[in-house]
């Protein structure tokens, strides 16, 4: 067992499912905050996300790593009619390859209405494999 998955309070899903999020903050003006953004999860749990998608302005980076500006993501999982809602804190990022303005981004869910947690604990338990 590794240290990483030692200090996970939730078991993780490795599914790529496609995401929509856009960047806000009230410390932080910026008209490409308007933009809402795509991307795609390499990972996903009931306490957060690995997003693969695109920082509007490298200049964020810093506000996004001491939570001046925050995510909010739409999840569009598999045979759900509306996707799941919530906003989340950027908790580390990477350059996902070298060539690409794609970013990897840690994310830990700050905020998910309990109907959307419910949604999302299930679609996570269907698609676990069994124990």
């Amino acid at each position: 067992m590794s240290a990483e998955s030692e200090r996970r309070e939730f078991p993780r899903l490795k599914h790529a499912i496609p995401v929509r999020y856009k960047f806000m903050s009230s410390a932080v003006q910026d008209e490409a905050m308007e933009r809402v953004c795509d991307g795609m999860t390499q990972n996903v749990s009931l306490g957060g996300l690995l997003l693969v998608g695109t920082v509007p302005r490298l200049e964020w980076l810093k506000d996004l790593l001491v939570g001046r500006i925050t995510l909010g993501v739409n999840l569009y999982i598999p045979g759900s009619e509306h996707p799941i809602k919530f906003l989340t804190r950027v908790t580390w990022i990477e350059a996902a390859e070298e060539q690409s303005i794609n970013m990897r981004l840690g994310l830990r869910i700050l905020e998910i209405p309990p109907d959307q947690r419910r949604v999302l604990s299930e679609f996570l338990t269907r698609q676990s494999p069994a124990r």
